[in-house]
C-alpha cells in the first residue's frame, strides 16, 4: 500500500468514527494531532468530509423536508467516501499546498467556464470557486488576504483571532475572523451572502468615507457604487444562489432573461432571448446547470416558445 493510500484509509477511518455516537473529546484530540502532522492529512480528510456534505446537500435539494437518513453500513460508507475522494477537483498550483519557509505565501487560482474548483489554504480555510472565476491568495504571519478578481467563490474561513481574513473585490473589502460566506463579483456590483458568523463589508478607495456594513447569518449585502443594500432573513435565496456548489441551478420566480444569463455562465452554447415578452416570463425549478438543452425543452413545452439552434446559440422567442 502506498503512502497516499494509507493516508486516504486513515482519513476515511476518522471520518467514519466521527460520524458514530461514541465520538469523544479524546477522539477529537487524536484527530487534531493527526491533521497537524501534515497538510496531506488535512487535504485527504477534507476531501472525504466534503464529499459527504455534498451528498447531504444534494439530497436536501430534491427533498428539503427530509430528515437525515439512518446511518449507512460501514462498507457502504467506505465506498461512498472513496467515490467522493475520486471526484473532488482541486484547482491551483497543486492539490496539497505546504506552508512555505518564507514569511509570505502566495498562489493564484482560476477555473474555466463550467469548472468547479476546490482550494485548501495552509491555514485550514477552504474555498470553492465557481465557473470562470479567478483569485489570488496571500497569507502572512499577521494577516490573510484574498483578491477575488473575477467570478464567484464560497469561503469557509478557519478562525484565527491573530490574523484577520480579508477578501478584496475592488469595490468592497470583506473582513472576517472565521465564518462561512459567499461573494459574487460583477462588473459594477458585489454581492456578499453570509451562511454563518459575521462579516464586515467596507468600501475602498474614494468611497472609503462610506460607513462599513456588518452582516450576519442569513443576510445578503448588495454593494454598488456608494450604496449598500442589506437583505435580512434571506436564507432561502442564499441556498438557491449557492446551488452551483452541487452543480445545480435553482430559480424561484425569476425572469427568463436572468435564468438564461445564469445558464450562460456554465455553457459554451449561449441562450439568447430575442424579445421582451419572452424575457419577462417568470420561471422556477431546479435544473442541472450544464443541461441547457433540457431546460430549453421544458420551456418550449410549458410556454410554447419558438426555439432556434445553432452550434453556438439557442435563440428563444414568442411564437
Amino acid at each position: 500500500m502506498s503512502d497516499h493510500e494509507k493516508i486516504q484509509q486513515q482519513a476515511a477511518e476518522f471520518v467514519m468514527r466521527r460520524d458514530e455516537p461514541g465520538w469523544s473529546s479524546t477522539d477529537q484530540l487524536e484527530l487534531d494531532a493527526w491533521l497537524n502532522e501534515s497538510m496531506a492529512h488535512c487535504a485527504a480528510f477534507w476531501r472525504l468530509e466534503h464529499g459527504w456534505e455534498r451528498a447531504d446537500r444534494a439530497r436536501s435539494l430534491y427533498n428539503p423536508s427530509a430528515e437525515r437518513p439512518p446511518r449507512r453500513p460501514i462498507m457502504w460508507r467506505r465506498a461512498a467516501f472513496a467515490l467522493a475522494a475520486s471526484i473532488v477537483l482541486v484547482v491551483g498550483i497543486a492539490a496539497v499546498l505546504l506552508w512555505p519557509r518564507g514569511p509570505i505565501y502566495e498562489r493564484q487560482y482560476a477555473t474555466r467556464m463550467g469548472q468547479h474548483g476546490f482550494v485548501l489554504l495552509p491555514d485550514g480555510s477552504k474555498i470553492e470557486l465557481n465557473s470562470d472565476s479567478r483569485m489570488r491568495a496571500e497569507l502572512e504571519p499577521a494577516k490573510r488576504q484574498v483578491w477575488l478578481e473575477l467570478g464567484e467563490a464560497y469561503f469557509d474561513v478557519k478562525h484565527d483571532a491573530r490574523r484577520p481574513f480579508v477578501v478584496h473585490t475592488g469595490l468592497r473589502d470583506v473582513s472576517v475572523l472565521g465564518t462561512k460566506f459567499a461573494i459574487r463579483r460583477y462588473t459594477h456590483k458585489v454581492v456578499v451572502s453570509v451562511l454563518d458568523g459575521r462579516v464586515r463589508v467596507a468600501a475602498v478607495g474614494d468611497a472609503g468615507r462610506i460607513p462599513a456594513a456588518f452582516i450576519t447569518r442569513g443576510n445578503i449585502a448588495i454593494a454598488e457604487g456608494s450604496s449598500t443594500l442589506i437583505l435580512a432573513d434571506a436564507d432561502t435565496r442564499i441556498e438557491n444562489d449557492l446551488a452551483w456548489r452541487d452543480d445545480m441551478l435553482i430559480f424561484d420566480g425569476v425572469r427568463l432573461a436572468d435564468a438564461a444569463a445564469e445558464f450562460n455562465r456554465y455553457n459554451q452554447q449561449k441562450l439568447v432571448i430575442s424579445d421582451n415578452a419572452a424575457a419577462r416570463i417568470l420561471v422556477g425549478g431546479t435544473f442541472q446547470r450544464r443541461n441547457v438543452l433540457g431546460f430549453v425543452r421544458l420551456l418550449s413545452d410549458a410556454y410554447g416558445l419558438r426555439v432556434e439552434k445553432t452550434p453556438t446559440t439557442i435563440t428563444i422567442s414568442q411564437r
